[in-house]
C-alpha cells in the first residue's frame, strides 16, 4: 500500500510552499475545476505558493467526468515537463487527476489499463486538495469516470494520492444543497464499509470512527452554523475513504449509478435513498441467501454496530432514524419525489444497469427481484 502523507487543519494549505520547495518543484500541473477553484477560496490561498513555478491549469472537464475528458487532460500534460499535479476540488477533480497521472505515460490503448493486473506506475507525485467532504477520494486507490455513459471505476494502489492537505475552511463556501449530497456520500460509504464483503477489522474502524464524527455535525455543517463541525465533516469523509479503501462499496452505490447518470440526481443523495433498504435486507443474511465465503456473525455483527452508531434497534428504527437525517439536511427521502419517469419503466432500466462489480461486495446477494422490491420500497 502506497504512503500518504496528510496534512489536517484549517489553515494547512499555506504549508504546501514548504512541501514544493523541499521536492524542487519546477512545473506544475493543476486540475481543477472552472469556477469551485476560486470560490472556495484555494486560489487565493496558493496563489502567492504557486507564483514561482511554471503554472498549467486543466479545467475541461464535467462534474461527472467522461473518457473523452480524461483523454483531453492527458494531452494536455504530455504537452508540459510538469514534475508534480496537484488536483483541488471535490471528487470529480480528484478522480480526473488520478487518471491523467496514470495515463500519461501509459504505452498503447488506454482502456486496457482497466484489464491490467499490475498497478500501472503514475507518472507524477500527486498532491490532493479536497473542497468538498464526501467523495473520500483523496483517500482512494479508486477513480470513477463515464465511458459512453456508462459508469466505470478504476483501481490500483498507485492511484492514491501521494500528499493530501485537509483544509476544512475550503469547505464553508459549498452551498447547503452541495454540503448535504457530498456529507450523505460520506456517511452512506461508512455504513456501507461496515458489512462489505471485502471488509476488515481495520477498515470497519475506520468506517465506525467516520460516522461518530458525521452523524452529528453534518446538520449543523449543512446549516453553515459551525466551523467546528466542518472540521469533523472532513476528518469523517476522509476516514470514510480510507474505509472504502480497503473495503469497497456495496449495493447502495451499485443501485445510485443509474439515478445519477440519467437523472442527474447528484451521487450522494442517490446512494442515501437506497441506504434503508440495504440494511434491512442485509440484516436479514442467512447461510441461503449470503455471498460465498462470507463471515455471517462478523457481518450481522457490523450491521448491529450501525444500529447502534446511529442508535437505533431495529432496521425500521434505523429507517426513521435515517430518513429525518436526510430531511433535516434538505434530502428527499424517495424516488419517487425525484424522478417523474413510471415507476416500473424506471425500476425496469435501474435493474438492467445495476454496477454488478458493486452488487457483489454486498454480503446478501441481490439477484432482480430482489433489487425491483428495493427499489420498489424507496420510491
Amino acid at each position: 500500500m502506497k504512503k500518504q502523507k496528510l496534512y489536517i487543519d484549517g489553515g494547512c494549505l499555506t504549508e504546501i510552499r514548504g512541501l514544493l520547495a523541499g521536492l524542487n518543484v519546477r512545473n506544475i500541473f493543476l486540475v481543477a475545476g472552472k469556477n469551485s477553484y476560486r470560490l472556495c477560496g484555494a486560489e487565493a490561498v496558493l496563489a502567492e505558493s504557486l507564483a514561482a513555478y511554471q503554472l498549467t491549469r486543466f479545467s475541461e472537464f464535467s462534474v461527472n467526468p467522461d473518457w473523452d475528458e480524461i483523454m483531453a487532460g492527458v494531452r494536455a500534460f504530455r504537452e508540459t515537463d510538469a514534475d508534480i499535479m496537484i488536483a483541488v476540488g471535490g471528487g470529480s477533480s480528484m478522480d480526473i487527476a488520478k487518471m491523467i497521472n496514470l495515463l500519461a505515460h501509459y504505452d498503447g490503448d488506454a482502456l486496457k489499463v482497466f484489464g491490467q493486473q499490475d498497478d500501472p506506475q503514475t507518472a507524477v507525485p500527486l498532491i490532493a486538495v479536497p473542497t468538498t467532504a464526501g467523495s473520500g477520494s483523496e483517500a482512494t486507490r479508486f477513480a470513477v469516470m463515464y465511458i459512453n455513459g456508462v459508469k466505470q471505476s478504476a483501481a490500483f494502489w498507485s492511484l492514491v494520492p501521494d500528499y493530501v492537505f485537509i483544509d476544512y475552511k475550503l469547505g464553508l463556501s459549498m452551498s447547503a444543497k452541495q454540503k448535504a449530497s457530498s456529507g450523505s456520500d460520506a456517511v452512506a460509504q461508512a455504513v456501507e464499509s461496515m458489512w462489505a464483503v471485502s471488509a476488515t477489522a481495520e477498515s470497519r474502524q475506520y468506517a465506525a470512527d467516520a460516522l461518530k464524527l458525521l452523524i452529528p455535525a453534518l446538520p449543523e455543517f449543512v446549516a453553515g452554523e459551525s466551523g467546528s463541525a466542518a472540521e469533523d465533516v472532513f476528518q469523517g469523509s476522509y476516514l470514510a475513504g480510507r474505509a472504502i479503501n480497503i473495503s469497497k462499496t456495496t449495493a447502495g452505490h451499485a443501485l445510485s449509478y443509474y439515478l445519477t447518470s440519467t437523472y442527474k440526481i447528484p451521487h450522494g443523495h442517490a446512494v442515501a435513498i437506497f441506504v434503508p433498504e440495504i440494511l434491512r435486507v442485509n440484516s436479514e443474511l442467512t447461510e441461503t441467501n449470503c455471498q460465498p465465503e462470507v463471515n455471517i456473525a462478523a457481518t450481522l455483527t457490523a450491521v448491529k454496530t450501525v444500529l447502534k452508531i446511529f442508535g437505533a434497534e431495529t432496521p425500521a428504527e434505523f429507517r426513521a432514524i435515517w430518513h429525518a437525517l436526510m430531511q433535516k439536511i434538505g434530502l428527499e427521502t424517495k424516488i419517487g419525489a425525484l424522478v417523474r419517469d413510471n415507476a416500473e419503466t424506471v425500476t425496469e432500466a435501474l435493474t438492467s444497469s445495476v454496477n454488478m462489480e458493486r452488487l457483489a461486495n454486498n454480503p446478501r446477494r441481490l439477484p432482480p427481484d430482489e433489487i425491483k422490491a428495493i427499489v420498489k420500497n424507496s420510491w
